[in-house]
């Protein structure tokens, strides 16, 4: 992992390490259905082949999107900052009988060579990055040529009235009803002023990212039929707040 004068990525390590517990069990983190599981499945198949490919799964977390492309067959290595996370992933792995290599590496300083994988794909990852530009040269520079990248994430947090409004609202029922506090921030003051897209991304900033990086062919991709599946899983106090932007942007490099 690249040198970290600043603290940066130790402060994201140590953020998604004490996560590592509980997020299985966060709605839209970890699949919670086999509808949900099918609607991935069918979403990987429009950008991959029934010839096996290999594929970078990049800030990996538990391994949900790493163990749904083992399963359709395809060689799958998947990287994370955190450990705790890492840990996670391979025990589920491992339970299911896959073959992934997982390893601690940085998203914008990858330790692989170039031309290495036929896609790279990342979930919930963009927006948290503090230099995302630098993070899809380095993702372009281990695809091979007419290799793929599939970029999933969102606008978690949006700014609008109804926005805020749905999400204290969402909070406020988890505090009641699971009687834990959702207000706490996900990340330190300290480590959300460093990053460019704190409240997530808009879909059109993860597009121009993508093609300021060399890909071409760009396509935007509506994930509103998986957030729906999601949403209908989920108790109310979550179902609530979780209505925002969600997207895959695809590229060819």
């Amino acid at each position: 992992m690249a040198p970290d004068p600043s603290g940066i990525k130790e402060m994201i390590q140590s953020a998604w390490d004490e996560s590592a517990e509980r997020y299985d069990m966060q709605h839209a983190h970890g699949v919670q259905s086999e509808e949900e599981h099918t609607a991935w499945v069918n979403l990987f198949k429009q950008f991959t082949s029934d010839t096996p490919i290999t594929v970078l799964d990049i800030g990996c977390g538990t391994g949900e999107m790493s163990l749904l492309l083992a399963e359709m067959g395809h060689s799958v290595h998947a990287i994370d900052l955190s450990e705790n996370m890492l840990k996670r992933a391979e025990d589920k792995a491992r339970k299911k009988g896959y073959s992934i290599s997982f390893s601690i590496d940085d998203a914008e300083s990858l330790s692989y060579d170039d031309e290495s994988f036929d896609l790279v794909i990342n979930r919930h990852l963009l927006w948290t990055l503090p230099d995302p530009e630098k993070a899809l040269r380095e993702w372009n520079r281990v695809l091979k040529p007419r290799g793929m990248i599939a970029v999933i994430d969102g606008l978690w947090f949006p700014e609008s009235l109804s926005g805020k409004s749905r999400r204290f609202l969402s909070k406020l029922g988890i505090l009641i009803s699971e009687r834990r506090n959702p207000f706490k921030s996900y990340y330190p003051d300290e480590l959300i002023d460093n990053l460019p897209h704190p409240k997530g991304m808009e879909a059109f900033e993860a597009v121009k990212y993508v093609e300021r990086a060399g890909f071409h062919n760009v396509t935007l991709h509506s994930l509103d039929e998986i957030m729906t599946i999601q949403r209908k899983y989920m108790p109310l106090s979550n179902r609530i707040g979780y209505q925002m932007p969600y997207y895959l942007v695809h590229g060819v490099k």
